[in-house]
């Protein structure tokens, strides 16, 4: 990879999530389940609660189920903590996962504080399912560490999301069409 490129982490250890609604907590709940730090950020302090609760919830019937011990329950919260803004939770995260609703305005304005807040080689991924990855990674100054919906998916899915987010990276040009050169 040249210089010109924006390198991704060599490993993910604490993801930051943004938006604690349905999404977001099943996505902050597969992430701590696999070992990661989680920094779930919701602006709004009764839709962290309810996210929070969500969270527990599926905790709680997964031991129920047999499928969770408590000790299993309690490492996985203990992965998990809160933040109520941006600069604050995704300051440290190595990937930071826009789970919000489908507002063009809402991600983009997200995408941007995020940019503004995560270092440099920090992955930004969206959970959008219906607007343009290209539009909200133009509101960055490395469109090239945004990725969209079926990398972000796969990532979840592998176990390993810093190797299939990093391999869908690799070789894009880090710099947006108006850049200067």
């Amino acid at each position: 990879m040249n210089a010109d490129h924006a390198a991704a982490p060599a490993e993910i250890r604490e993801v930051a999530v943004v938006g604690l609604g349905i999404m977001g907590a099943g996505i902050a709940e597969v992430l701590a389940r696999s070992g990661r730090a989680v920094v779930v950020i919701e602006a709004n302090h009764d839709f962290l609660a309810r996210g929070l609760a969500r969270l527990h919830s599926s905790l709680d019937k997964a031991v129920a189920r047999g499928r969770l011990t408590h000790a299993e329950k309690a490492l996985i919260v203990a992965r998990v903590r809160a933040a109520d803004s941006i600069a604050a939770g995704a300051r440290d995260a190595d990937l930071a996962i826009e789970a919000v609703p489908e507002r063009l305005d809402l991600k983009r304005a997200i995408f941007a504080e995020l940019d503004q807040a995560c270092r440099a080689d920090t992955i930004l991924a969206t959970n959008t399912s219906s607007l343009s990855v290209t539009a909200l990674a133009a509101c960055t100054r490395h469109p090239d560490r945004v990725a969209g919906r079926p990398v972000l998916d796969a990532a979840l899915a592998s176990g390993r999301p810093a190797d299939v987010v990093g391999i869908h990276l690799a070789g894009r040009p880090a710099r947006s069409p108006n850049s200067p050169s």
